[in-house]
């Protein structure tokens, strides 16, 4: 992908003038204990507290599908045992 700057952009996030890069580059996502990585996200990266606006759907899609995979993972166990037991109750079934 071929992207240039025509200005420079500044991260919203850490509102003290950090100027953001444009670039792409392997992105490492941490949810709790599960780790991600998403190759080649295209965007402006903020180099401190890791904030990206991406330039192209394809990355950003990517980087969504990764978090909600991470967090499905950590959460996924949990909410399975809640609605095994939500469903318990409606079919009243105490015996959970």
């Amino acid at each position: 992908m071929n992207i240039t700057a025509r200005k420079p952009h500044y991260c919203l996030q850490c509102d003290d003038g950090a100027e953001l890069e444009l670039g792409v580059r392997d992105v490492t996502l941490h949810a709790d204990d599960v780790t991600r990585v998403v190759p080649e996200v295209a965007g402006w990266h903020c180099s401190k507290c890791g904030e990206i606006e991406f330039v192209d759907q394809d990355s950003a899609r990517r980087m969504s599908a990764a978090w909600g995979g991470a967090w499905a993972e950590v959460y996924g166990g949990a909410l399975r045992r809640e609605n095994t037991f939500l469903d318990s109750r409606l079919r009243g079934n105490d015996a959970y």
